[in-house]
Formats: structure tokens, sequence, C-alpha cells
């Protein structure tokens, strides 16, 4: 049978695409149950004419984005593209092989032990380590990947960080998605970026893969 290309993207309500049109329940501000066709990844799917197997979920932490890549079965012909989260979330694995997402606007029995032991740098490296695990799984199995991320906090530590220049270095192939550049219009939630803003982040990594592969 003849493998179809695929892109498959990976990430959390940015990439879910949370508070568009058709992924919005406004009697809870919650998002809808599956992704929206209107997010980035669709978009440049189009663009690239290519089938899209969407893997993200809101509030997913970047370890859970690593977790859900190595469950992901690949073909060659994919094309991997990580909207990293934000450093400011975890994971934490129960011993009967559940797990709890620990967010900071999330109030649960977790989070406040949880970010008293974890400080913004502790979270900073923990973030890389995912990102470099991920993206040498793909790059192992010959998987064409492109990362990007957006957190500001990510950004300045990138900028500052004082230990694992190697993983810092790492980085410096990561795209970052500026929403003070891109984010143009807001979603039904106010909070998440519109179709405009979902149009722009696409155009933005279309242009980068372009560049990558020229």
């Amino acid at each position: 049978s003849v493998l179809m290309a695929r892109l498959i993207s990976f990430g959390c309500s940015f990439t879910f695409g949370h508070g568009l049109p058709d992924c919005y329940l406004p009697d809870h501000n919650l998002p809808g149950f599956e992704h929206s066709k209107m997010a980035w990844p669709s978009v440049l799917a189009d663009t690239l004419k290519l089938d899209l197997l969407n893997i993200s979920s809101p509030g997913a932490s970047n370890e859970r984005i690593l977790t859900n890549i190595l469950k992901t079965e690949f073909e060659p012909t994919d094309t991997v593209v990580i909207l990293w989260s934000f450093i400011h979330r975890g994971l934490i694995y129960n011993d009967d092989g559940s797990d709890i997402e620990v967010r900071p606007m999330t109030v649960s029995a977790e989070r406040d032990p949880y970010f008293k032991l974890h400080g913004d740098y502790d979270m900073f490296v923990k973030s890389l380590l995912n990102m470099h695990h991920a993206t040498q799984y793909l790059e192992n199995n010959k998987i064409k990947v492109h990362n990007c991320f957006m957190d500001f906090r990510l950004r300045y530590w990138l900028n500052n960080a004082k230990t694992h220049k190697k993983l810092v270095d790492f980085t410096k192939t990561m795209q970052f998605i500026s929403f003070t550049e891109l984010l143009t219009d807001r979603a039904l939630d106010n909070s998440h970026p519109g179709i405009n803003s979902h149009k722009n982040i696409a155009n933005a990594i279309y242009n980068s893969l372009k560049e990558k592969h020229e």
C-alpha cells in the first residue's frame, strides 16, 4: 500500500484550537471534544497538501507532549511539527499508572506542593530535557521534525541560563512563535488565538519549514 504523507502536530490548547468557533463550549468556557479545523495545524496541512494527525490536548505540559510523541506510531513519510507548551506545567505519575497534570491556574491538592518544590529554573531545564529527548527520538527514527515554542519564560531563561549549555545550544534551531507579532485576534474565550492568529502561526511555520528545506 502507498503511504500517505502526513503532518503530525503535537501541542497544548494553542495547537488544539481551544476557543475557535468549532472548538468551544461557551456555557462552561471549555474547548470542544475534537481539535479545531481552523487551528494552525489544519491550515498548515492544507498549505502543505498533507493529511493531518493533530495530537494535542488543552493544558498539556511539555512532559505530556513528549509522552504523546513516544506513544505515536510514525511512518517514514511523516513531518512532525511540535509547538511546545509552557514550562510552568508538570506531570505527576501515580503508582496505578494514571497521571495528573499540574498547572498554576488550576486549583488542585498537588498544585502548591508541586510548585513549591519545582522552581522556574528547574522547570525550564526539565522542559529542555523533554524537548531534546523528543527531537533525538524522532531524528534517530529518521522522522522530519520542526520544533517551535511560544513561552516567553522559556525564552528568558534561554538568554539567561547559567548551566546546561549544550541543551541551550540545541534550542537555537527552534522557531520562536511570537504572540506579540502574530496574535492579531482572540478566540471566543477571549484568551486563546483567534482564526486570523492561527493563520499567522501556520504561515510563520510554513515559511520556516520552506527555508529549512530550500
